[in-house]
């Protein structure tokens, strides 16, 4: 028997993902069409509402145009009494195509707020059903406070993004016990960090849910198994959370001041 050839595999995969989408077509406009709502209630009159462009979303675009002048600036910025720079760096890639100004600034934070609604859609998808998806979709879309912090230049918006691209893996690697879905969700932990400085908030209740999987679901029979895609998991988010971890251990930052 031949071995299927990588182009065969790609096609293969793309004949999956497009029968997929046939068949939840009504699904998948359902998508666009919230995430469309989202777009709108999170960029219209965006310099207008909330009025007022103030001090810390200056400093977001400050911090853009250093990362645009100078690449890599390190983890943590100083700025505003020290933020993990994360968002520093998805503001310079933003308004590296729309223009370092006071719209382009406030428009990376829309444009992640709307983001946030398709990959909680899928989060809640692959955690409870459809139909929780649907409903949890609609409310993000017009809670007042994510479209709040959507229409301002500020990182506290970077938190629901990062959490709820944490769960879409995890309960995935739940599900199918791949550990590259381990390896994803412990990759976008890591990633966490470099968020929000209260991200680590977060990891708690993960800790708790994984330790819970643990007992519940893997057993004394499945605990090579549970160990092992743990330490995939945690391979991921050190890979990726190294930088700041490095940051954090040096006391010459006096990151904890």
């Amino acid at each position: 028997m031949s071995a299927i050839s990588p182009r065969q595999r790609v096609e293969a995969a793309s004949s999956r993902i497009v029968g997929a989408l046939r068949a939840h077509w009504l699904e998948v406009l359902f998508v666009v069409a919230v995430t469309a709502l989202a777009a709108v209630l999170r960029t219209y009159r965006l310099l207008d509402y909330p009025a007022g462009f103030h001090g810390d979303e200056g400093l977001s675009g400050f911090d853009a145009q250093n990362v645009l002048d100078n690449g890599w600036i390190g983890p943590y910025l100083p700025s505003s009494l020290g933020y993990p720079a994360g968002y520093a760096y998805w503001t310079a890639f933003v308004v590296k195509m729309v223009g370092n100004d006071a719209w382009g600034v406030r428009f990376s934070s829309a444009l992640l707020g709307t983001l946030t609604i398709p990959v909680a859609y899928a989060a809640f998808r692959i955690m409870f059903g459809y139909r929780v998806a649907v409903l949890a979709s609609v409310f993000f879309a017009v809670s007042a406070w994510h479209m709040l912090y959507s229409r301002v230049a500020f990182l506290p918006i970077t938190w629901p993004f990062i959490e709820v691209a944490v769960m879409a893996p995890l309960f995935l690697a739940v599900r199918t016990r791949r550990w590259y879905y381990f390896l994803a969700a412990g990759a976008l932990a890591g990633a966490g960090v470099y968020s929000y400085g209260s991200y680590p908030i977060f990891l708690a209740p993960l800790g708790l849910f994984l330790l819970w999987l643990g007992v519940r679901g893997y057993g004394l029979r499945g605990a090579t198994d549970f160990v092992r895609h743990m330490g995939v998991f945690t391979l991921g988010f050190y890979l990726i959370a190294l930088s700041m971890i490095q940051f954090v251990r040096n006391p010459d930052n006096n990151y904890f001041t």
